[in-house]
């Protein structure tokens, strides 16, 4: 009786090693690759740009990042999957400017951005000299 809890206890002890094997490799391999996304925008005198807001969005997703620059214009997106990216930065007071990325695999890559100024930035700003952004006058009273 003794050599069969014995051996019961053994066979269960060698699945159990063998059943975490099985799922470190399975979760090892189900992990997507992701990739880093960096670079710096720039206007079009070379100087770097703070504050600028990046964007991408992976071809196959319904979803954009956003990320900021930084005080030397750099940019930073957390690890994204692989995949082609279209990449944008706009600011006001200068043009958007866009690209398009192939990521793959664990890799990093770099993406420097210009942004050419632009004339005029009043007609990217709502009001009376820019386009309506609402077509209602809304008047409150207090009761």
């Amino acid at each position: 009786m003794l050599r069969i809890k014995i051996l019961s206890l053994l066979v269960f002890v060698f699945l159990m090693i063998g059943i975490c094997f099985l799922a470190r490799d399975l979760l090892a391999q189900s992990a997507p690759a992701t990739a880093n996304l960096s670079g710096t925008v720039k206007s079009s005198d070379g100087k770097p740009l703070e504050g600028v807001g990046v964007s991408a969005r992976n071809a196959g997703e319904t979803f954009t990042t956003t990320v900021y620059t930084d005080q030397s214009g750099r940019y930073f997106f957390p690890p994204v999957s692989s995949g082609q990216y279209k990449v944008w930065a706009q600011a006001v007071g200068f043009d958007t400017a866009t690209s398009e990325v192939g990521l793959a695999g664990a890799g990093k890559k770099q993406m420097d951005l210009t942004l050419p100024a632009l004339a005029d930035f009043h007609k990217q700003l709502p009001g009376p000299n820019g386009p309506r952004v609402c077509r209602r006058t809304v008047r409150m009273t207090g009761e």
